[in-house]
């Protein structure tokens, strides 16, 4: 494959029903009464969860936003007013105290220290 401007020369609503079709099949194959789309607040989380919508109706999509104590607030708030806006059913669950427990964030603040002292 050549890369050139010519690979954004795409039928946008083809791709999409590729993408529904992609999508339907695997729920399907799965045996799964729908899918839960992790949604960040980004371009990318949005564009999936409109997409799975798209494929199987917004009663079978699930959006979920999981923020942590370094999250930006304004993520979350992006991540709920999508998920509203395309009338799918979601969820925020704090994670702090699991990424905590995990590994602390003081970890990277001494590497940074160290490696930018003041």
């Amino acid at each position: 494959m050549n890369f050139n401007l010519d690979v954004l020369k795409i039928d946008p609503v083809q791709e999409l029903d590729k993408l529904s079709e992609f999508i339907v099949g695997q729920v399907n194959a799965r045996r799964k009464r729908g899918v839960i789309v992790g949604l960040s607040g980004g371009i990318d989380s949005a564009c999936i969860a409109a997409v799975a919508v798209h494929a199987l109706g917004k009663e079978k999509v699930t959006g979920l936003a999981l923020p942590e104590s370094e999250s930006n607030p304004i993520s979350s708030e992006y991540a709920i007013k999508h998920a509203q806006a395309l009338g799918i059913e979601h969820r925020q669950i704090d994670i702090t105290s699991t990424v905590d427990s995990v590994v602390k964030y003081n970890w990277r603040d001494e590497y940074l220290q160290n490696l930018i002292p003041e």
